[in-house]
């Protein structure tokens, strides 16, 4: 009897211990789960990751002690797509509020909080609100989403994490960002009000919060007035020259570039770089770069490796190619005051094509054997004769199709590569980090219906596969 009822106590006891300790473990991996969440993003373009841009920028409200607050209102409830589009900025907005202690956001019902968007002036559905430092930016639904394709069967892209990012920066930025295109040269033009054909360049300078303009110096020059580099140019790109530059224009550039100025140069093999280049050591040299190892299946794309410089510093921990397609080469030759560095260039097997052989190949005595130098930077300083002030900074790449929309989207590196061009020529040296590409948002949209049929299959069908499973055991044993 007292055998018995020890028995009955221990197994007791030995259960309450044991049911003790499970919930003690349960409790104590919720919390450290709270604390110290860790997620593995299984998407086919990361969505539910963000990006090392946006990381970036959030870095710099840690590093200016600035707090921001975001609010997100809601779409239009008119599909399914709605719910698509509420999903996906909510998440968003949570991934951003846990990646920083300096992030506040909030999500509010447009329909159901008529009061909080007039507090806020909003009077669009899917404006997102971006507050800091006394700034604030304000972004409309089509800057966060974008559909493409028929209206039956279109595609719904999120553009919203790198629309976010940039605001962050241009909150924090002491100055609004603007960077001049010359044109007037048979340059490429950049896409704008529906013209143009570098339209990935046009997203891509939109995407950073800066603007972009076109100057003709010639023509945009006033009758009465000399042609200038407006006092608002951040930097100048002239991208795929095809006639020379004008003595007059070189004149205006070296005065720009004098007073500290930054200038972009984009040239392809057989195009027409300013001549104010040669007085900075750089040269662009006959014949066409190649390269054993090339992007397949193009022969004419040389896979180029990096050299040390911010700009490129990013692409070579991640081991991210860069690609361009017959680029021309060039000289990087010291000049006093000149601080010159290769950004982009051939491996040792790389060689300068000046045949016609099909298919190419290095020949001796005809063609030049590397590597090849494609792009470079230059900081140009006192005592260069240019100079009157500060240092100037250029960047030279022998190569247009690099900014072109079909390698900017298809070309794992060059987004980053042209972004972090434009950072270093416009001097926000701290913000260098890779650029993703706008993801499809891709969401399981389920009604309250869908819901509920979910759930009565979870809490009914689910029990009901477990006894038609046990019934079929009890009848298979009965039969032995």
């Amino acid at each position: 009897m007292i055998r018995g009822l020890q028995r009955r106590l221990a197994t007791g006891f030995n259960a309450l211990f044991v049911t003790i300790l499970v919930t003690a473990i349960v409790v104590v991996s919720i919390g450290l789960a709270g604390r110290h969440r860790w997620r593995l993003d299984l998407s086919s373009d990361a969505i539910a990751t963000l990006s090392p841009d946006t990381r970036a920028a959030l870095a710099l409200l840690e590093t200016r002690d600035v707090d921001l607050r975001i609010t997100a209102f809601g779409a239009q409830r008119r599909d399914r797509e709605a719910w698509i589009r509420d999903r996906t900025i909510r998440d968003l907005l949570r991934e951003l509020e846990h990646a920083s202690d300096r992030v506040q956001t909030r999500f509010v019902d447009f329909d159901r909080e008529r009061l909080t968007a007039e507090s806020f002036g909003v009077e669009r559905y899917g404006t997102v609100v971006i507050e800091g430092r006394g700034d604030r930016v304000d972004l409309i639904e089509r800057e966060v989403f974008r559909a493409r394709g028929p209206k039956g069967d279109r595609e719904l892209e999120f553009l919203g994490e790198a629309a976010i990012s940039a605001a962050i920066r241009q909150v924090l930025s002491d100055r609004a960002h603007t960077v001049y295109l010359l044109s007037g040269h048979g340059e490429r033009e950049i896409y704008d009000r529906g013209l143009g054909e570098l339209k990935g360049l046009a997203q891509l300078i939109d995407d950073q919060g800066w603007t972009a303009r076109t100057l003709d110096l010639l023509r945009d020059a006033g009758s009465d007035t000399p042609p200038t580099i407006p006092e608002d140019a951040s930097a100048v790109l002239l991208l795929g020259p095809r006639a020379p530059v004008t003595p007059i224009e070189e004149e205006v550039l070296r005065d720009y570039l004098g007073r500290g100025g930054s200038l972009g140069v984009f040239v392809d093999p057989g195009g027409v770089p300013p001549s104010l280049l040669d007085e900075v050591g750089v040269h662009t040299l006959d014949g066409t770069v190649l390269d054993v190892v090339a992007y397949f299946p193009h022969a004419d794309r040389p896979l180029l490796s990096y050299g040390p410089h911010p700009i490129t510093e990013e692409l070579a921990a991640g081991n991210i190619a860069t690609v361009v397609a017959h680029a021309a080469p060039i000289e990087l030759e010291p000049r006093s005051g000149v601080r010159s560095a290769e950004l982009l260039r051939t491996s040792r097997r790389g060689w300068i094509e000046r045949g016609d052989d099909d298919p190419a190949a290095y020949t001796p005595g005809e063609d030049l054997e590397g590597p090849v130098v494609v792009g470079g930077a230059l900081t140009v300083a006192a005592p260069h004769p240019w100079i009157t002030s500060a240092t100037a900074r250029l960047v030279v790449v022998g190569d247009v199709d690099l900014i072109s929309d079909e390698l900017l989207e298809e070309a794992p590196g060059n987004a980053t590569f042209v972004a972090n061009s434009l950072r270093w020529l416009l001097r926000a040296d701290e913000r260098f980090s890779r650029v993703g590409r706008p993801a499809r948002a891709r969401r399981l949209a389920l009604t309250e219906a869908d819901l509920q049929m979910i759930q009565w299959l979870v809490m009914g069908g689910m029990p009901l596969l477990v006894l038609l499973g046990g019934g079929g055991v009890w009848a298979w044993r009965r039969q032995q």
